[in-house]
């Protein structure tokens, strides 16, 4: 039918076409852009986002905008950035979002904690206010390793993170100390974590009191809210695409490639909560800050 307009539009006009054969003159528009993609792309902006495609395949449209955007100096829109590679044929890898199950179990331990991360939300305009700590599993060669890492809230940085081979508790006490001295030793900082048996331990509950750290527990099947080091590690696994790339690395391989990854995190991936900033940029800045109203 539109093959029809085509034919025909030196002898009609092209509403005359449509309104004879009865299609709307918009459809017939967006067949004819479709059909004709290059005619109707930027090719200079087309090679920017092969470019950051290839160096950061995992990235999507507001990472190629905000890049193409700061090392250009050239102002895009973004939609213009999603038409650009959604006509190009580019490939964005992307993560599905996981379903949780919501439902409450009781539990009747005694060193679990209420969840303050909400009724400190305002007080959260700095570093060392809230820092969130969790554990999370890597496979390869049929083994499982386990990552422990703690971020801070504000600034986003990986203050502290340990690869190892079991669940102790001995572990999360050895990255916690680890934060603590990285920090020089800040008193008061609530620390958010689930409700794992390491964090209801009593070696966690009299560290936490030694140091004059407060806890604060997720509630039962809630991971979202300790979503900043949640989302730490589902980027983690997506941009190093573990499933595939682990599957026949050592231990000290794996910890060599997440060292690496971690201060590409902490130093250059620019983040789009931080205003498109680095995390280490942000903590420059907060304790510029602190040091002035000291």
């Amino acid at each position: 039918m539109y093959q029809t307009i085509e034919k025909f539009k030196l002898v009609l006009t092209i509403s005359a076409l449509c309104k004879l054969l009865k299609v709307s003159r918009t459809c017939y528009e967006k067949w004819v852009k479709k059909g004709k993609p290059e005619k109707y792309l930027d090719q200079d902006l087309v090679k920017k986002i092969k470019y950051y495609n290839e160096k950061y395949d995992y990235a999507g449209y507001r990472t190629f905008w905000k890049n193409i955007e700061k090392t250009k100096g050239v102002l895009y829109s973004l939609n213009k950035i999603k038409r650009h590679v959604q006509n190009s044929n580019i490939t964005i890898r992307y993560n599905k979002p996981k379903i949780y199950n919501n439902q409450i179990k009781n539990q009747n331990d005694k060193q679990t904690s209420e969840y303050l991360m909400n009724k400190i939300k305002s007080n959260i305009t700095t570093s060392n206010v809230a820092w969130s700590i969790d554990i999370t599993y890597l496979s390869s060669h049929k083994t499982r390793f386990y990552l422990v890492a703690i971020i801070d809230v504000h600034d986003k940085v990986i203050i502290a993170k340990k690869l190892c081979h079991t669940l102790e508790v001995k572990n999360i006490i050895e990255v916690i100390r680890k934060a603590y001295t990285q920090r020089n030793n800040p008193k008061g900082v609530v620390i958010n974590s689930d409700r794992g048996s390491q964090f209801t331990s009593f070696e966690y509950s009299n560290l936490m009191n030694s140091l004059q750290l407060v806890r604060s527990m997720n509630l039962p099947r809630t991971p979202t809210q300790n979503a900043w080091i949640e989302s730490f590690f589902c980027r983690l696994k997506f941009e190093l695409n573990v499933k595939s790339e682990f599957k026949n690395k050592s231990f000290y391989e794996i910890k060599k490639i997440i060292n690496k990854y971690i201060h590409y995190y902490n130093k250059y991936r620019k983040h789009s909560s931080l205003n498109y900033i680095t995390p280490y940029e942000k903590y420059s800045k907060s304790t510029i800050i602190n040091l002035h109203l000291i």
